[in-house]
């Protein structure tokens, strides 16, 4: 079976309501305040798509190539009248046949090797991926895709990187694309208005770990609604979303530190609407001042100390004594209070003049907070 592209479509199976056309807002089963909720209610605003007569839109119905070609060609306002094609199962008087012919002539849509399209057969997520790319002329850079069951070299490799690459789709996990699903009108929905949405994008951010002093990113932190984040290791994007402003953490090992001792960068992300279209840039924050830092209490006996500590000294990974103003210790009779400022691994020695204990202290970052965690230094 030749692979190359089929097509299908949102409003498979709906039935068209000429008199009355049910909003999004209306349809029982779409909640309207959710990303597919407004999706699919730009689709309609636009009447390129109804609803069933029971009020129903049925967004997990999968959709078909033939049906595809018609919201495709609504959403690019293509003219079909004087469009041909010649697909075996396609003829003239094919309901669809001016739509799926107009998609062919622009390099859209391709058939089967033996001639025919196979209007009613589903679409594929590959498939869709192929679609929207050409569709679209979306472009990625050179950036390895984290799904392990798109092969680098294959087909469909450069068009999902195009979908993955500006933000529109981010997989069916973490790992996996999931080539031959077959698209719901739901998620096609999606889709379509997240290609759209990049019209309204004047530009983007492109951040190379090595550039930036990181061998690799690790964990980066991101907050949701003003941008997206997309990438792997060696590479992210920032994608704007919405005009605000929010945080990012990059976070992995450092370039410059032969240990690989791990480095954390905190910056704004601010998005404007400049001339109409979104625009994006960064600045970066001091980790001391802009983060949330927590203090952690531990009691004596937790910390199975023995004796009550009147002094307490902090070194580094690297045994150099760390500055006060990085640190905050507190004690009393039942425990101690740690705040640590800055994100990294520390060595803590509590003594009475007497006795000694040591600890070690790894203080990370989560949701723009430090978190200490204590164990006993072997």
């Amino acid at each position: 079976m030749n692979k190359k592209l089929f097509l299908s479509t949102l409003v498979a199976s709906s039935v068209i309501v000429a008199a009355h056309t049910v909003f999004a807002n209306d349809f029982t089963d779409v909640d309207h305040h959710t990303e597919m909720g407004k999706a699919i209610q730009s689709l309609v605003d636009r009447g390129i798509v109804n609803g069933y007569g029971d009020g129903t839109f049925r967004p997990n119905n999968v959709v078909t190539r033939g049906h595809a070609a018609i919201i495709l060609a609504g959403v690019l306002k293509l003219d079909t009248a004087n469009a041909t094609a010649h697909f075996t199962d396609v003829p003239t008087t094919h309901k669809n046949y001016r739509v799926i012919s107009a998609l062919a002539q622009r390099g859209i849509i391709n058939g089967h090797s033996d001639g025919s399209f196979r209007p009613n057969d589903p679409i594929t997520r590959e498939q869709m991926a192929i679609i929207l790319a050409r569709a679209f002329k979306l472009k990625a850079e050179n950036i390895d895709l984290p799904f392990t069951d798109v092969k680098k070299g294959s087909a469909s490799y450069t068009y999902v990187s195009a979908l993955y690459y500006n933000g529109i789709t981010s997989g069916i996990t973490a790992t996996t694309f999931d080539l031959n699903s077959a698209v719901t009108r739901g998620h096609l929905a999606v889709f379509i208005a997240r290609v759209e949405a990049l019209t309204n994008v004047s530009n983007s951010l492109n951040i190379i770990a090595e550039n930036y002093g990181f061998l690799q990113f690790t964990d980066n932190q991101s907050e949701a609604g003003v941008y997206k984040i997309i990438g792997n290791k060696d590479q992210i994007k920032l994608l704007p979303l919405a005009v605000g402003t929010s945080k990012l953490l990059l976070a992995g090992p450092s370039l410059a530190s032969t240990v690989q001792q791990k480095k954390y960068e905190l910056y704004n992300v601010h998005v404007e609407k400049i001339n109409g279209k979104l625009s994006l840039r960064v600045e970066q924050l001091d980790l001391l001042e802009n983060l949330t830092h927590n203090a952690q209490y531990y009691l004596n006996k937790d910390l199975a100390l023995p004796f009550i500590p009147t002094t307490a000294t902090v070194q580094d990974q690297f045994g150099q004594t760390v500055n006060s103003s990085l640190y905050k210790i507190a004690r009393d009779d039942q425990g101690i209070e740690l705040a640590f400022f800055s994100p990294g691994q520390y060595t803590l020695q509590l003594s009475n003049g007497d006795r000694k204990k040591e600890y070690i202290v790894h203080v990370s970052i989560a949701n723009f907070e430090t978190v200490i965690r204590l164990s006993v230094s072997s």
